[in-house]
């Protein structure tokens, strides 16, 4: 085995390895765009339901209550896009927040 042997084995890792970096880079940026998007849209949600409870009369810890898990779903969501856009199949994920709402439950 000669240098020129190595060195060409090594610089295909590398370009190998440069081209996962690049995707996972990219899934990153993503996951970072989805959870900023998600926030926005969690406190939207938040501030809508609150004030269409409170108009209407209801009980202010059923309006807290409400918009808490309003706002908790809108983040469950955007853990499960996350996780796919990082590469875990659709149906785990839905199969782990299945079995976390039937735990949670419980």
């Amino acid at each position: 085995m000669d240098f020129s042997q190595i060195w060409d084995e090594t610089k295909s890792a590398l370009i190998e390895a440069y081209g996962d970096l690049l995707d996972l880079a990219i899934g990153v940026v993503e996951a970072i765009v989805v959870v900023i998007v998600a926030t926005f849209v969690a406190r939207y949600l938040r501030r809508r339901v609150d004030r269409g409870l409170t108009r209407a009369g209801i009980d202010r810890n059923v309006v807290a209550l409400t918009t808490n898990g309003v706002a908790i779903g809108a983040y469950v969501l955007a853990v499960a896009i996350v996780l796919a856009l990082l590469g875990a199949s659709w149906t785990a994920v839905i199969t782990v927040l299945g079995a976390s709402t039937v735990a949670l439950s419980l």
